[in-house]
């Protein structure tokens, strides 16, 4: 693991290139990249940074090489030296700023900023996980700490070139054509970009399956309702003879037509009923036919009384009941 530390410096090189006299950036050819050897102490750059009482985080100062005649000026603090190191900057702890900014002064902390940013919103991805030549590049140069560096000054490189350096865009006259100088138009080649969505219908099959059960379900339950073999009454019916306190009822009052009436019929019958629940006297019985209502109703006897109707001295609140493995008590 290797722990790093980045410093900006600047300094001026002497660059030699050759060109064949085109405008094609391909046909421009660096051939030396050279450190300025200076003759006498009165050559070397004086360097300035603009002087300023506010704080470091609300203020990108102005820096570069000045004039002689600058050197003791009050609003600036001077050094004269072959390099200069770049005085930190809002942009160094915020970013940098689309707003007011100059790119002198806000590109270099601000890029070095992006560069250590564990987030890199909006930036390439410099992971290497989607690139297979520069996940190579990285594991090539982090194998010894003195080329381990080169990994943070290589992005910062990119990504200042891409800050500050322009380009000409397809309406510069150079890229025109005679025609398009004459009329003042130009024809620009352009992509669409639309937003799709892409879904893999393998992660639907246990959608589909459910689908074509639920369906198998639903349409042959319309059958049976078509072929009237199922009625609205018929599931009405059922679902009394399985309510709790229908069967506590006509447990106590098989002859009386309880089972089957309306909510409303049975609530003003037998709504007001008290029933105590004893698990003593719970027994499981055979299930046996008993007349109620005009239909035949399986409901469990109990040879003694499991469900008692309280006198009217102790009745008061329901009681809540607890069931459990067939049996329910009084909680």
């Amino acid at each position: 693991m290797f722990s790093c530390a980045t410093a900006l410096r600047a300094s001026v090189k002497r660059i030699t290139f050759n060109s064949n006299h085109t405008s094609v950036l391909s046909n421009l050819n660096i051939t030396n990249i050279e450190a300025i050897s200076y003759t006498s102490n009165d050559t070397i750059p004086i360097w300035a940074v603009e002087k300023s009482s506010l704080k470091i985080r609300d203020i990108d100062p102005f820096w570069g090489i000045v004039s002689d005649k600058y050197a003791s000026s009050a609003s600036l603090m001077t050094i004269q030296k072959e390099s200069f190191y770049l005085p930190a900057s809002s942009s160094s702890i915020w970013g940098n700023s689309p707003i007011d900014s100059s790119a002198g002064a806000n590109a270099p902390g601000g890029v070095l900023e992006a560069v250590y940013s564990p987030l890199l919103i909006g930036m390439p991805d410099y992971s290497g996980q989607s690139n297979w030549a520069l996940f190579l590049k990285w594991q090539s140069l982090s194998r010894s700490a003195s080329t381990a560096g080169s990994i943070i000054n290589l992005m910062w490189t990119d990504l200042m070139a891409n800050t500050v350096v322009g380009a000409k865009g397809l309406f510069s006259d150079t890229n025109a054509t005679v025609q398009e100088k004459e009329t003042g138009s130009t024809t620009a080649v352009v992509t669409p970009i639309e937003d799709a969505i892409h879904y893999d219908f393998v992660y639907a099959i246990p959608a589909f399956v459910y689908l074509a059960l639920y369906g198998a379900a639903f349409f042959f339950a319309i059958l049976l309702f078509i072929l009237g073999r199922v009625r609205i009454g018929t599931l009405r019916a059922l679902l009394n003879y399985t309510s709790a306190g229908r069967a506590a009822i006509m447990e106590r009052h098989p002859d009386e037509d309880g089972v089957l009436a309306r909510t409303s019929e049975w609530t003003r019958s037998f709504g007001q009923k008290n029933v105590l629940f004893k698990k003593s006297q719970a027994r499981h019985e055979a299930l046996t036919p008993v007349k109620g209502g005009g239909h035949n109703s399986p409901l469990p006897q109990n040879k003694g009384p499991a469900v008692t109707e309280l006198p009217e001295s102790d009745r008061g609140e329901p009681q809540s009941l607890l069931w459990y493995g067939g049996i329910c008590t009084a909680a």
